[in-house]
């Protein structure tokens, strides 16, 4: 195995799948642990690359926003190009919409309290 990304899907403190990307081969193996479809870091689609960069850049800001330099700059996040997985890898992932993040394995966020907190 190649460099691997290791990381859990939760909402709030509830495990809802537990994702591990391999770089290096190009494979993605997501292990889901609830039946709520939305709630699944896939749903129903393939676990594949694509699919996982098409995720992750559905958690961040819109990539066109007049404002993305700006953004990146206050995430501490290099201002010459856009990468959905270093956004998450700040942002954890988190939107406004739902209760749902990512938690990585490298990370010292456990629980979602901790995820609100850090934000402050």
């Amino acid at each position: 195995m190649g460099k691997l990304l290791e990381f859990d899907f939760m909402d709030k403190d509830i495990i809802c799948s537990k994702v591990v990307v391999d770089f290096e081969q190009q494979l993605v193996h997501c292990e889901d642990f609830t039946d709520v479809i939305y709630k699944r870091f896939f749903g129903l689609n393939e676990p594949n690359m694509d699919n996982f960069f098409y995720f992750l850049e559905d958690r961040c800001f819109d990539r066109n926003r007049p404002d993305v330099d700006a953004i990146m700059t206050s995430l501490g996040l290099p201002t010459n190009g856009y990468s959905p997985l270093a956004i998450c890898k700040v942002t954890k992932g988190q939107t406004i919409d739902d209760n749902q993040w990512i938690r990585f394995k490298d990370d010292n966020i456990e629980t979602y309290d901790d995820l609100i907190n850090s934000f402050h």
